[in-house]
């Protein structure tokens, strides 16, 4: 910072020249002079960060999975571990010899597949892992403040706060309200939605809301879409392989248009 005979007079009329002095003209003799570099290629500032920012992508094992958040595609994926606890996936690029696939040892290179199947897999697919770890995931349940089992306060819905409670207490709110709906039975508006996962998704809900003589909707119920017609025309639902398997099919059915 050059400080001119007009400047300093300015500042001092002002009051500030002592804050210019040990702020802004004082701080810039601290500063190292900027190195004259003639050649960036051979002369680059401190590398030390780059170790850091390339652990985040350090894994400890690799792990094969499919991708099931509801498309149906079902599409193969690697999930890069670190800590039991997936960073990153990637698409599988089914064509090694020995790859997983239909009917046998050889895999999807029997079928004859090529790399022009690939890749499969979506943004959401590749970024799911993501939202089920997020830190600021709710992993434990909540009630709203000013809601209780003999007085819900609907009013207080979308002003209240909402306080932690725990797992035992959540599932004994949830239970004595059932009960309660039981004893008015009230159940034929009773709508069990499935929870979510490869195993329990299908039958949790129906099972609950057969123990109470409801039954379970779903979308598919009123604008019959999927299923509705896969039933209809085939006597089967919504079953979906690999896309990388579709060249082993010695018969396909090609539904609707694209």
């Amino acid at each position: 910072m050059s400080l001119s005979r007009r400047d300093f007079l300015a500042a001092a009329g002002t009051g500030t020249v002592g804050a210019l002095l040990g702020s802004a003209w004082g701080a810039t003799q601290s500063v190292d002079s900027i190195t004259q570099v003639d050649n960036p290629l051979k002369a680059y500032p401190n590398r030390d960060w780059e170790e850091v920012y390339h652990d985040i992508y350090e894994y400890d094992s690799v792990d094969w999975t499919v991708c099931h958040p509801n498309c149906t595609q079902s599409c193969a994926l690697n999930f890069y571990m670190k800590n039991g606890v997936p960073i990153r996936a990637e698409q599988i690029y089914h064509e090694e010899e020995g790859s997983p696939g239909p009917g046998g040892p050889g895999g999807y290179e029997e079928a004859g597949v090529t790399r022009h199947w690939n890749p499969r897999g979506c943004m959401k697919g590749l970024t799911l892992h993501r939202r089920t770890f997020e830190p600021s995931r709710i992993k434990y349940p909540m009630v709203r403040k000013g809601w209780s089992p003999d007085d819900p306060n609907p009013e207080g819905r979308g002003e209240d706060e909402f306080e932690r409670v725990s797992w035992d207490e959540a599932i004994d709110l949830i239970a004595e309200k059932m009960a309660s709906l039981e004893d008015e039975k009230r159940f034929h508006i009773f709508n069990a939605i499935k929870s979510d996962g490869l195993i329990t998704r299908h039958g949790a809900g129906r099972r609950l809301a057969s123990i109470f003589g409801g039954c379970e909707w779903t979308e598919y119920d009123w604008y019959a879409d999927l299923p509705p017609g896969h039933v209809i025309t085939t006597g089967y639902q919504t079953s979906d392989a690999d896309a990388s398997a579709w060249r082993a099919a010695d018969y396909t059915i090609m539904q609707g248009k694209t």
